[in-house]
């Protein structure tokens, strides 16, 4: 791997630690605002949305630390 190659690899290693630090904090907020609605609201259809919503933010943040990883080995093996 070239030093063009491993630079281009830094930047998408930052860029992903950017993203994941913006998108994991709104998937907690919309959990815990589920978890604080009543139990009959939980079941309304906004409850539900909510619910989807974080769990969606939860599994975008998990993927994007899978990549974050894949990409940091690809940076070790230099």
């Amino acid at each position: 791997m070239n030093a063009k190659q491993r630079k281009v690899l830094d930047e998408v290693f930052s860029q992903l630690e950017e993203i994941i630090s913006k998108l994991e904090p709104i998937g907690v907020e919309e959990q815990e605002k589920f978890d604080n609605l009543s139990d009959n609201l939980q079941q309304t259809e906004k409850g539900r949305k909510m619910e989807e919503n974080a769990s969606a933010l939860d599994e975008a943040v998990s993927n994007l630390q899978e990549a974050l990883s894949a990409v940091d080995n690809a940076r070790e093996e230099q």
